[in-house]
C-alpha cells in the first residue's frame, strides 16, 4: 500500500530565518507560457517569507537531464556550516522509463543531494494520461524513505480537465501553483505554525491527524471540527454548515446546522437560523436497533407547517395537528387546537380549546378536553363518527355520569351484555355493579 500524503511530516525543527530554497525539476516549476512569479515556487516564497530562494528547473527536463545538471546546477547552492537549504524536487511529466526504474533513479539523486547536506522536499509528479509508465510515479515516491518530507502534489487536482487548475492538463495555472504553494507552506513554516496539523491524503480523501481517511474528510482530536466566522477573542461568533444548493452553485445554500455564542449565551440552530442560508422544509429523526443498519427507522420530524410528531410511523402521512404527536401504530398522544384527526386511532387525545363539545374524539380513544373554564369529559365510541360523551367533571368538581345504562336487576344486567364488575343503576337511581 502506498504511503498517504504526509503533509504534516515533521521536519526536525523550525526553519531558520536564513533558511535557503533550491528548486529544480521541468516546466511546471520552471513555469510555461506565463509569467514566472506564478509558479509554485515563486509563490511558495511569497508564503514562507524568508531566506534566499533559486530555481534551476527547465523546461522539458526528464529526471536523467536533472541529475546530469545536479554539478551545475544545484551542488553550488548546498549548505554551508550552520545553513539549511531546502532542496525542491518534482519532476516526471516528461520521462517514459519504468516506475521501478524512475524510483531507483530519483533515489539516487536524493541520497546524492542529501550527502551534501539538502533537505529534500520531494513533490508527487503530475503524468500525462497518454504515457502509461508515468502512472506508477507518484506511487514509487510514496513509497521512498529518503526524501525528508514527500508531498502528494499530484493528488490535488485529480480531474486533469478542470482548466482552473491545470491549464492544459499538466502545468498548474496561476490558482493550481497558488494551492501548491500553500500546501508546503502548510508543512514548512513551523515558526509561523508551531505544532502544525497533520494533514494526509490518500484515495480515499483527506485526513486531519489520521494517515487513513475513511471519507472525503475525517478528522480526528478533542474537537474533530471547529467552525467560526472569527476567531478575536472576547467577541460574539457564529459558525454554520450547509449544503450544496439544488440548482445553480452560486444559490443560497440550505443551511444544515449553525450556532452562535456571546458574553452570556450559547444558542444551537436546527435546519436554519441564519440569513445566510435557506431553512429546512423538514427536520427527522432516525434511530435503529443495532450499529450496522442503515438509514434506520424514522422515530420523529417537525414539519414545515410546525407539526411535531415522535413515534413509530412519525415518517407516515401527516395527522392533522397543530402542536405535537406521539406516535406507536396508532397514535399514543395528540397535542393540538382541537381541529382533530379524520383517520388515525388515538388513546389520549388533549384538546385544550374543546369545551364540553365532542368535536376531535375518534375511534378507540378517551377524550380529556377543556380548560380551566370548562367540563372535562370522557368519551368512547365503536366507530370514529359521533362518539358518546360518557362522563364529565363539571368545572364545580361534580362527577355527572351521562350515560350509565339501566337494568332491573343483576340478571337482566347481564342478559344486557354487562360482565361482572360493570356498573349499571336500576330505574329509580341505585347504583349497582354486575357480579
Amino acid at each position: 500500500m502506498a504511503t498517504p500524503i504526509q503533509i504534516g511530516q515533521s521536519i526536525t525543527g523550525t526553519i531558520p530565518a536564513n533558511a535557503s530554497f533550491h528548486f529544480e525539476g521541468d516546466s511546471i516549476t520552471a513555469g510555461v507560457g506565463r509569467p514566472s512569479w506564478t509558479t509554485y515556487a515563486l509563490q511558495m516564497r511569497n508564503f514562507i517569507n524568508r531566506g534566499n530562494s533559486t530555481n534551476t528547473a527547465v523546461p522539458g527536463s526528464t529526471l536523467a537531464d536533472m541529475d546530469a545538471r545536479y554539478a551545475a546546477s544545484v551542488y553550488p547552492n548546498r549548505p554551508g556550516v550552520g545553513e539549511v537549504v531546502y532542496l525542491f524536487l518534482l519532476i516526471g511529466a516528461n520521462d517514459t522509463i519504468s516506475a521501478s526504474s524512475w524510483k531507483t533513479a530519483f533515489e539516487s539523486y536524493v541520497t546524492t543531494a542529501k550527502a551534501d547536506g539538502f533537505t529534500v522536499i520531494a513533490l508527487t509528479p503530475f503524468i500525462r494520461t497518454a504515457v502509461t509508465a508515468q502512472s506508477g510515479y507518484a506511487g514509487a515516491m510514496l513509497t521512498s524513505s529518503l526524501p525528508d518530507l514527500i508531498i502528494n502534489t499530484a493528488a490535488l487536482f485529480r480531474d486533469a480537465s478542470d482548466t482552473t487548475w491545470l491549464s492544459d492538463g499538466i502545468h498548474p495555472t496561476e490558482f493550481g501553483s497558488e494551492v501548491i504553494a500553500s500546501l508546503v507552506d502548510e508543512k514548512l513554516d513551523r515558526q509561523a505554525h508551531p505544532g502544525a496539523r497533520q494533514i494526509f491524503e490518500s484515495g480515499n480523501g483527506v485526513g486531519f491527524n489520521t494517515p487513513f481517511p475513511h471519507a472525503r474528510v475525517h478528522s480526528t482530536g478533542t474537537f474533530s471540527f471547529m467552525m467560526g466566522d472569527s476567531v478575536t477573542e472576547n467577541a460574539s461568533k457564529g459558525g454554520r454548515l450547509a449544503v450544496t444548493p439544488y440548482g445553480a452553485s452560486t444559490d443560497t445554500p440550505p443551511s444544515i446546522i449553525g450556532s452562535f455564542v456571546d458574553a452570556t449565551t450559547t444558542r444551537l440552530f436546527l435546519g436554519g437560523g441564519t440569513s445566510s442560508g435557506y431553512a429546512s422544509t423538514q427536520i427527522e429523526f432516525y434511530t435503529a436497533a443495532d450499529n450496522t443498519t442503515t438509514t434506520g427507522t424514522g422515530r420523529g420530524r417537525i414539519t414545515s407547517a410546525g407539526y411535531w410528531i415522535l413515534g413509530g410511523n412519525a415518517l407516515a402521512t401527516d395527522p392533522t395537528i397543530s402542536a405535537l404527536a406521539l406516535l406507536d401504530t396508532v397514535p399514543l398522544l395528540r397535542l393540538s387546537r382541537g381541529n382533530g384527526q379524520t383517520t388515525d386511532s388515538t388513546v389520549i387525545n388533549i384538546v385544550p380549546s374543546n369545551g364540553y363539545g365532542a368535536t376531535g374524539i375518534l375511534a378507540d380513544e378517551t377524550l380529556f378536553a377543556g380548560n380551566p373554564s370548562k367540563a372535562i369529559a370522557f368519551a368512547t365510541a365503536a366507530t370514529a363518527v359521533a362518539p358518546t360523551v360518557r362522563m364529565r367533571i363539571k368545572e364545580t368538581g361534580v362527577l355527572n355520569m351521562v350515560a350509565t345504562p339501566v337494568y332491573a336487576d343483576n340478571a337482566a344486567a347481564a342478559s344486557g351484555g354487562l360482565l361482572a364488575g360493570d356498573e349499571y343503576r336500576t330505574s329509580t337511581g341505585v347504583k349497582m355493579e354486575v357480579y
